[in-house]
């Protein structure tokens, strides 16, 4: 049999089956080209066509490609890595350096480590609500028993009478403990840098052991700023009015408006993590498609 133009190269001419341009055997070829039309269209009850003639569209349509290609990916990833970035640092400097605080001489930060383990110890009180501006001790030493803690918690607490006292009974808790009958505690509101506040003092004894603490809480328009000194009561005693008087270069930088308001920040925070994931499962699927 013979066949009038090369179903693979086009070549036209009077071809036994070998065709002399390319040299692929068109009855095979065609055999292979029915088969691949059969398997991938299993419904398609169209007649074949004549002996020996091959629609273009069978042999001139380009494989279909998976996923992305190289460039495409590449381009992709350097995009949301840049947008990302860009994200955090916005959220970040946007939303951070809610205040300003120079210690006592002497006193340096803690590392982030170190304070992340002293929020801990002192989020209790106040829940998860809390978060750690900054840890300072003498010689910004981890194993010095005096620590300055500067925290912020995420509402407004109103500094009124109801205020006092619920902070008065969070350490009356432990004043009254049997073992603890000793303890001093005083509680007032005052003011700090134009801001109502509440200042607590309290000094923990048990056996030979004492330990004092000052606590004042800022109040500020969205938020509400947590000041502690903790210290063995004689170190206490010892450092008191250097802490106090660096206590008033305490100044609230908490932006207002749209910025202050911690839940745009948190929903713009949690936005940008959704994102982040989103866009690395895209990515990921994108590239077991093209694998």
């Amino acid at each position: 049999m013979s066949y009038p133009r090369c179903p693979k190269c086009g070549w036209v001419g009077e071809i036994p089956d070998e065709c002399p341009r390319c040299g692929v055997y068109v009855s095979k070829y065609l055999a292979a080209q029915q088969r691949a039309m059969h398997g991938a269209m299993p419904s398609d009850s169209r007649p074949p066509p004549p002996g020996g003639i091959v629609p273009d569209s069978q042999y001139s349509l380009p494989p279909m490609a998976k996923g992305w290609n190289t460039k495409a990916i590449v381009v992709w990833a350097a995009v949301a890595v840049t947008l990302g970035l860009a994200g955090w640092v916005v959220l970040v400097d946007w939303f951070g350096d809610a205040c300003e605080y120079a210690p006592p001489p002497g006193w340096q930060a803690l590392d982030d480590e170190t304070a992340e383990q002293a929020a801990e110890a002192a989020s209790p009180p106040w829940g998860a609500e809390l978060e750690v501006h900054g840890v300072y001790s003498p010689g910004g030493s981890a194993a010095s028993r005096s620590a300055i803690l500067i925290g912020e918690i995420d509402r407004a607490l109103p500094m009124n009478e109801q205020t006092l006292a619920e902070t008065r009974s969070k350490f009356e808790v432990a004043k009254n403990q049997p073992q603890l009958a000793d303890s001093k505690l005083r509680a007032a509101a005052t003011k700090l840098g134009g801001h109502d506040a509440i200042e607590v003092e309290f000094e923990m004894k048990q056996g030979q052991m004492s330990v004092s603490l000052l606590c004042v809480l800022i109040g500020a328009a969205r938020s509400t700023f947590l000041f502690l000194f903790l210290a063995p009561t004689e170190e206490y005693r010892t450092d008191i009015d250097a802490v106090r008087s660096s206590l008033g270069s305490f100044r609230i930088l908490r932006p207002q408006g749209v910025r202050g308001n911690p839940v745009v920040k948190h929903g713009l925070r949690w936005s940008w993590v959704a994102g982040i994931l989103v866009a690395a499962v895209v990515l990921v699927g994108r590239l077991r498609n093209r694998a």
